[in-house]
């Protein structure tokens, strides 16, 4: 007869590869289809693919981690007044205050970032973003932009358009008109319902 594990003595017992399926009925093949589209879009950002689009762009090399840092500062507020402290920074790069404190200590130092006073409490520095900062931001837009296009260059309009509302809804980025497909001004490239 074996003893049974106690799983609060060992760490590694968390991390165990369960024994069974967590559900009795088939997966939803959508669900499949998203799963690994997912593991293939982190893949992808793990291997720096679209870091690599970019540094190919410029006329100089730049350090990436400057480009993440200016995405979040830029990044529209989630509520009315919020202020881009470097708190948020963390919270929106999902890393630790220290690491996000080292992350925009060195944009600053590059001039893409800047420390001003807070509008609700003096005592609080915020962040926002220098004109170097704007001119990153802007290129990094146009640059990924590219990327995408490039990418979907085959997909019709309505794709894209659907393709933009569902991610949109998906990462949890509120809908906007821009993003609804409209055949009058997208143009009827494909039947309904398709």
């Amino acid at each position: 007869m074996t003893k049974p594990v106690d799983s609060t003595s060992s760490s590694d017992a968390s991390e165990a590869a369960p024994t069974a399926p967590l559900t009795d009925h088939e997966p939803d093949p959508a669900l499949v289809a998203v799963e690994r589209a997912m593991v293939r879009i982190r893949r992808n950002q793990t291997k720096r693919t679209l870091g690599r689009f970019v540094t190919s762009r410029l006329d100089r090399s730049i350090d990436l981690t400057h480009t993440v840092v200016v995405d979040a500062v830029e990044e529209e507020p989630e509520e009315p007044g919020q202020e881009v402290t470097v708190g948020l920074v963390a919270e929106r790069l999902a890393v630790d205050p220290s690491r996000a404190s080292r992350l925009v200590a060195a944009s600053v130092e590059a001039g893409y970032v800047r420390r001003v006073p807070s509008q609700a409490d003096s005592r609080r520095a915020c962040l926002e973003l220098t004109e170097a900062g704007h001119a990153l931001a802007a290129l990094a837009h146009q640059v990924r932009q590219e990327y995408f296009a490039e990418i979907m260059q085959d997909w019709s309009a309505r794709d894209r358009q659907d393709f933009a509302r569902l991610l949109g809804k998906f990462a949890g980025v509120p809908v906007r008109s821009q993003y609804v497909y409209d055949p009058a001004v997208d143009g009827a490239d494909e039947p309904a319902g398709t």
